[in-house]
């Protein structure tokens, strides 16, 4: 039971308050029973919050860099610095080829740079070469930049006996690559 006046406990079987001598028959019957107090309030456990934010983190990190990482495997890698790649992408004629004799033939050619630099029109050379001509050609159409196909026409002298031209392209005295061309 608890004391009205003062809010002390009075053991059970006394007549009067401890504290204020009051006695137990003035206490009403509110204070006549005693609660329990309520349990104390369980303390966050500081583990348990860090546990789930490490876990929260390490989800995040993999969601961000596991794209990024599959990413990266996908992107080609990137050519050397400076360097410029020419080669033949197509060589063919313009138009029907009919050789009656000893005759200028004309061909487009096709050239592609697959390097990481811009191919300077002056240092290009086309070499065309038939049975019974040669001609070197410096490039005329521009500058050639990665992943921008350009096409000049040329010419060789030709007969009937020419099966072939072999057409060389050249970047700075260096040749890059080579494509046969069929006439008949």
């Amino acid at each position: 039971m608890i004391c009205p006046k003062c809010h002390r406990p009075v053991p059970e079987g006394r007549a009067t308050c401890p504290g204020c001598d009051t006695p137990i028959a003035e206490m009403t019957p509110s204070y006549q029973t005693q609660t329990e107090p309520e349990p104390p309030q369980p303390i966050p456990q500081p583990r348990k919050f860090l546990y789930r934010y490490a876990i929260v983190v390490i989800m995040v990190l993999v969601v961000i860099l596991l794209p990024l990482a599959w990413l990266s495997m996908q992107v080609p890698p990137q050519e050397e610095s400076g360097e410029v790649k020419l080669t033949v992408a197509d060589a063919d004629f313009p138009g029907s080829v009919y050789i009656h004799g000893y005759e200028p033939i004309y061909i487009t050619v096709t050239l592609s740079n697959p390097g990481s630099e811009i191919a300077n029109q002056s240092r290009i050379t086309v070499t065309l070469n038939s049975n019974v001509d040669a001609r070197v050609y410096t490039w005329t159409k521009g500058d050639i930049a990665p992943g921008f196909p350009a096409s000049e026409t040329f010419w060789v002298n030709v007969n009937t006996s020419s099966r072939y031209i072999y057409v060389k392209v050249s970047y700075d005295g260096k040749e890059q690559d080579e494509f046969t061309l069929r006439i008949f």
